[in-house]
């Protein structure tokens, strides 16, 4: 790593030491912290908590196959969870929310086998000993009415609305309330499969976008399309998604410096890809900065994609779900397209293994967003974001939640603003813009 060069020149000591000593000074910060005095419910602690029934397995591949109901706000469908066990066990643990009822679970035989719920957990028996080592798999058949989201993003679960011409429009949000409110999963932040396969079947008149590659576009005798979309790599599962519209899509070509490309893929409703056509030509730029800040964008077969929705904004992987109505702020960048496409490396990338550590997440690329004004507009001006970013600390509570549940009651936007400060003051202590951007490089390519 000694070679390893960040956009503001080489780094000749050895960057390890340094992200050692980053660990260790994050680490002793803790030392000083008190948690949120919010209840903690059992079902907390059974989503957070990685028990002996979840210790036993690793998911490796998710295979979604989902019917969306438009009309009576419902879905229905069934997920295959491919695994291997890491000791011995007959029973599990997997998540999926009490309004999701389970008409049946089968094994790799296609037998029936047993299972019991505690509200949103499920616990799985095997008809045998699954001994460490083996892969096998399971299918869950599920239906209901999920959550609806009152304020999403910020509260988790389907947003079931109309375009501004009538038209349906659907779309999901799960992050802190997690990919369980939808689909049967083991809902872990620890726990990426390597990849996942997702089939959804609308009305045909209808698009459906997702994450990752759009493999097949199916129409049924039902007067429905099923659209399979694969995503090539690991995925923190709350960033699974769908979005349900009348959807038009272009394309675009994000060309390296040597001679390298990366596929832009935009999916907006059909009256606004005028508007979207010229205002997503910004993102080009965006990845040529946050390329050289922190590495080659990381899920380079999937693409890049921006995903029109009915909520602010997402960072849903490789399809970031974008609903900022085509606005840019005073230094002509969108702000949501700056921070949500800051985490494809920061989150969706280099991600966080307990829900208490959701900071990582938000403070690198919240602090991603000042490197990248400093990028093209100089110093000084990237103080000036830092210090009207400042106002937003409201220090009511810490960063860093409490470890081993489901933790996603912050009151205020700390793990932003507040992180981006400390990553910023830690830069400063360094001194040294070569070691510190090489850290961040190094960071990446040893936690990615």
């Amino acid at each position: 790593m000694g070679s390893t060069k960040g956009p503001f020149g080489s780094c000749e000591k050895i960057v390890s030491q340094m992200k050692r000593l980053f660990l260790v000074i994050l680490f002793s910060t803790q030392l000083f912290l008190s948690f949120s005095q919010h209840k903690i419910t059992k079902q907390d602690s059974l989503r957070g908590f990685l028990s002996k029934e979840r210790k036993c397995f690793d998911v490796k591949f998710y295979d979604l196959s989902v019917f969306v109901d438009i009309n009576k706000q419902f879905i229905s469908g069934n997920t295959i969870i491919y695994f291997s066990a890491t000791e011995d066990f007959d029973l599990f643990q997997l998540d999926l929310d009490s309004e999701m009822a389970i008409s049946k679970i089968t094994d790799a035989k296609d037998s029936n086998i047993t299972y019991s719920r505690n509200e949103n957990t499920i616990y799985v028996r095997f008809r045998e000993v699954q001994k460490k080592g083996i892969n096998s798999f399971i299918k869950i058949y599920y239906q209901g009415e999920p959550h609806k989201a009152i304020n999403p993003p910020w509260d988790g679960g389907f947003i079931w609305t109309l375009d501004s011409l009538n038209r349906p429009w659907v779309a999901v949000s799960c992050e802190g309330v997690g990919a369980s409110l939808w689909w049967p999963c083991k809902d872990h932040p620890s726990d990426e499969p390597d990849s996942v396969r997702m089939r959804f079947e609308v009305p045909e008149q209808l698009f459906c976008a997702s994450n990752g590659n759009l493999i097949s576009t199916t129409t049924t005798q039902h007067k429905t399309k099923i659209y399979e979309w694969f995503v090539h790599y690991p995925i923190n599962i709350y960033n699974v998604t769908l979005n349900i519209g009348y959807y038009v899509t272009f394309s675009d070509t994000y060309k390296r410096n040597d001679d390298t490309s990366l596929a832009l893929d935009y999916y907006v409703l059909s009256y606004n890809k005028e508007k979207a056509v010229k205002h997503f030509q910004q993102v080009k730029s965006l990845l040529e900065c946050y390329e050289k800040l922190f590495g080659k964008y990381p899920f380079e077969k999937d693409g890049y994609a921006i995903i029109e929705a009915p909520y602010w904004g997402m960072e849903h992987q490789s399809g970031i779900a974008y609903g900022n109505r085509f606005l840019n702020n005073m230094l002509g960048r969108d702000y949501i397209i700056v921070h949500e496409s800051g985490h494809e490396w920061w989150g969706n990338y280099v991600s966080c293994a307990d829900h208490a550590d959701l900071w990582i997440h938000e403070a690198f690329t919240t602090y991603g967003e000042t490197l990248l004004v400093e990028y093209f507009y100089g110093k000084a001006t990237a103080e000036k974001y830092l210090q009207n970013q400042k106002k937003s600390i409201k220090n009511k509570e810490v960063i860093i939640g409490p470890y081993g549940v489901n933790y996603h009651y912050w009151k205020d936007s700390d793990m932003y603003f507040k992180g981006a400060w400390m990553l910023h003051t830690l830069r400063s202590s360094l001194d040294n813009d070569s070691l510190w951007f090489a850290l961040l490089i190094g960071i990446q390519n040893n936690f990615g």
